[in-house]
């Protein structure tokens, strides 16, 4: 009746990378994107609650439009605390000072 088909996150291959720099994102703004969530994606799917399922796909960081030379480092932070913190939060509901800590360490947002 139903079929699973399991999509893991793409922010190491090369295809998202060149998407990006394409549409004239700043490189440093892309390599931000890729070591962090990489990152974080590493630290969800290590967590025995959570998994490789939980990980951070990339469509947060996958803008409308064709030109993204505007979306710098203030963009990421605000995509990260609109979007990507509210959901570590929740994965580690139980454990806020582990939330806390991986977005501090990896984001270094506070």
């Amino acid at each position: 009746r139903f079929a699973f088909l399991t999509l893991d996150p793409k922010f190491g291959d090369p295809a998202y990378r060149s998407w990006l720099l394409d549409r004239n994102m700043a490189e440093s703004v892309v390599d931000v994107i890729i070591r962090s969530m990489t990152t974080l994606n590493r630290s969800i799917s290590e967590e025995r609650q959570l998994g490789r399922s939980y990980q951070i796909g990339h469509s947060f960081f996958c803008p409308r439009g064709n030109d993204f030379s505007e979306l710098n480092m203030d963009w990421f932070r605000q995509v990260v605390t609109t979007e990507i913190q509210p959901l570590v939060e929740e994965y580690w509901f139980d454990d806020p000072d582990k939330a806390k800590n991986l977005i501090v360490d990896i984001f270094g947002v506070a």
